[in-house]
Order: C-alpha cells, then sequence, then structure tokens
C-alpha cells in the first residue's frame, strides 16, 4: 500500500530538469512583434547616417543669407570711419568698437558688432553692391522702356547709398523717369538716393535729376499715366534740363495730364 502511494507521488510531482542538461528556452514572440523589433533596431541603425546625409543636403535653420537694412549698412560704413579716427587708434584695440558703440550709436558693443557681422556675411560694401545693382536690373526688366536703359551702378563707398541710373530719352521722357524710380526703390533696401541722368540716342545728357528713395513711397503706380508731370515730377530735384534744347521732350509733353 505505502509503494502505491509513492508511485502515485512521483507521478504528481512536476519533473525537474537534471542537472547540466539544457533547458529549451521561453517559445519565440509572435512574427509581428520580431518584425517590428528587427525593423526598430534597423532604424536605430540607420539614424546617424541618415542625420549626417539630411545636415549635408539641407541648409541649416538659421543659415539663410543675412538682411542688411539701410540703418545697418549706415553704422557700418561709420564705423569703418571711426576706427581710422586718431583718438580711437590711441584706445586698446580690445575696446574701440565698444566705445564707438556707446558714444557713435548709443548702443551696446555686442549690438554693434552683431551688426558688423552681419554686413560682412552679406559680403560687404563690394559685394552688397552687386547684389544691389542685380536685383535693380531685375526690378527694370519689366518696364517696356527697359531696352533703352544704358546704366544701373549702386555705390556703396559711403553709408549713404546712390544708385545712379542712366536711360536714353523719349519725346516725353516724365513718366518713365517716375517708373525707374519707383522701381529702383522698391528693389534697392540700401539706396538712400536714386541720381537719374536722361541721355539722347549720341549719349548727349539732356536731363538730370535725384529723388530720395523714401519720397517715392508717395507714388501710386495706378496714376503715373496721369500724374508723372504734373504731380509726381515736383518730388524730383532737376539738376539739368536740356530737353527743350536738345528736342527731348515734343509739345505733346506739356499737354496737363487729366
Amino acid at each position: 500500500m505505502c509503494a502505491d502511494r509513492q508511485r502515485i507521488r512521483r507521478l504528481l510531482r512536476p519533473s525537474l530538469p537534471k542537472v547540466g542538461v539544457g533547458v529549451d528556452p521561453s517559445p519565440d514572440p509572435p512574427l509581428s512583434f520580431r518584425t517590428f523589433q528587427e525593423e526598430n533596431d534597423a532604424v536605430r541603425l540607420q539614424l546617424p547616417a541618415l542625420l549626417v546625409l539630411i545636415g549635408l543636403g539641407l541648409p541649416a535653420v538659421g543659415a539663410a543669407e543675412p538682411t542688411v537694412s539701410r540703418d545697418d549698412f549706415k553704422k557700418y560704413m561709420e564705423t569703418q570711419l571711426a576706427l581710422k579716427d586718431p583718438r580711437v587708434l590711441k584706445m586698446p584695440e580690445n575696446i574701440r568698437i565698444q566705445r564707438i558703440a556707446e558714444v557713435n550709436f548709443k548702443m551696446k558693443g555686442a549690438q554693434l558688432r552683431e551688426v558688423l557681422d552681419r554686413v560682412e556675411a552679406a559680403g560687404g560694401p563690394e559685394g552688397l553692391a552687386k547684389k544691389e545693382e542685380a536685383a535693380v536690373r531685375a526690378a527694370l526688366e519689366g518696364l517696356p522702356f527697359a531696352d533703352r536703359v544704358r546704366e544701373v551702378r549702386v555705390d556703396t563707398t559711403s553709408g549713404h547709398v546712390v544708385t545712379y541710373l542712366k536711360w536714353e530719352l523719349p519725346a516725353d521722357f516724365h513718366h518713365e523717369a517716375v517708373w525707374l524710380a519707383l522701381k529702383t526703390a522698391g528693389a534697392s533696401e540700401l539706396t538712400s538716393t536714386i541720381h537719374l541722368t536722361g541721355l539722347r540716342e549720341d549719349g548727349e545728357t539732356l536731363w538730370i535729376a535725384k529723388i530720395a528713395s523714401d519720397r517715392t513711397r508717395h507714388i501710386r503706380e495706378d496714376r503715373i499715366g496721369d500724374w508723372a508731370k504734373t504731380r509726381y515730377l515736383r518730388l524730383f530735384e532737376v539738376d539739368v534740363d536740356n530737353t527743350r534744347k536738345g528736342g527731348g521732350a515734343s509739345s505733346s509733353a506739356d499737354a496737363a495730364a487729366p
């Protein structure tokens, strides 16, 4: 009887693995889980390479070309002059920008340094002149008389930037002068003064005038045809007017606009 009870206990007792005998691992996870895990591992391994490619192929955030305002450029040019001043040259080099910022512009040295860096990053005076000239030429291309524009030149040798334009005059040129000034002011952020020279076909100068870039804000495109001579031409400071002697303007140009 006792022997029978012992046999029953051995049958009911869970069998344990023998020492030294390997145990089968737990069942494999489901296929869907394994697939997700493998894909996740693959992405994790490829991520550094992807980041490198993105960094090489795309511009960094905030790496766009710096925008230089008219005020920025004036500060830059005035600072270049101040750095040549004998009084400034006597100062220790490490405090010159700070002193110029405080005395000339009532600002902190770090702020002035940012302005200087911004102008240098945009190409300095020469680089900015080329960019401004290209922008003005592009703006003038849409005008019906663009083929008669002889010269576009942006002078950035001082803080007061002047854009010079020369073009062949038609018989009635007033509306063209207004269009040239308006388009130039809109295309060139740095320009303070627009200088216009009207020529005959042989190159003789017939008309010279200038206008402050800010004054073109008073010009309405939709009224140039009507008000060019009667209103908008008053915004210009005319230095030379040989149009009557040189035949640059016909009698029709004297008719009052409605």
